[in-house]
């Protein structure tokens, strides 16, 4: 009966890992792939677990990335402690978490989570281009142009022109409510 019960609670852990978007390894103390979910096979371009379980993560990855990746897992390893970073891998960008797995005080393997981010990564710098091309705009206009919420009146935007005006520097009215920056109480 126990391992029945041991076997349905793996499957079940099993199924979770395997139902994330995150890709999902387990590595030793040598760089040891000892574990991975389907979305890390599939990362990998990998069919089955034994293309993977039991190789040198090295093997799956350009040499510039196994270094960097090699000095990630020797700091989690030595110092016991969680890392974040992000990288760019095959024109996609990846965040990546390294967990220490830890059994009497040592760190026996490393738990790794990534992230595929590039679509967010394209979307940030877009509203970043947007907002520059937009901030261009609003600077170079003789108009006075403001920006503050309807709900509390914060002030986020002035441009040179406004500023100009009312003889405020840009720094004294943003973040402030309108009301408070015009009149004294």
């Amino acid at each position: 009966r126990s391992e029945v019960v041991l076997k349905e609670s793996e499957q079940k852990l099993w199924s979770v890992l395997n139902a994330t978007q995150e890709s999902i390894y387990m590595f030793d103390r040598n760089g040891i792939i000892t574990m991975s979910n389907s979305t890390g096979l599939e990362r990998l371009k990998r069919n089955a677990e034994n293309e993977l379980i039991g190789h040198h993560f090295s093997e799956f990855i350009p040499q510039s990335t196994t270094r960097i990746r090699q000095v990630k897992l020797d700091e989690v390893f030595s110092f016991g402690k969680p890392l974040e970073f992000e990288d760019e891998r095959e024109s996609r960008m990846y965040s990546h978490n390294f967990f220490p797995v830890f059994k009497d005080d040592k760190v026996t393997s490393i738990v790794t989570y990534s992230t595929d981010i590039t679509e967010r990564k394209r979307a940030e710098a877009n509203l970043k281009e947007s907002e520059d091309r937009f901030r261009t705009i609003a600077e170079s206009l003789p108009v006075l142009i403001s920006i503050y919420s309807i709900k509390d009146s914060t002030i986020s935007f002035v441009n040179e022109s406004f500023e100009n005006t009312f003889g405020f520097k840009k720094d004294e009215l943003t973040n402030r409510k309108l009301p408070d920056s015009f009149f004294n109480p």
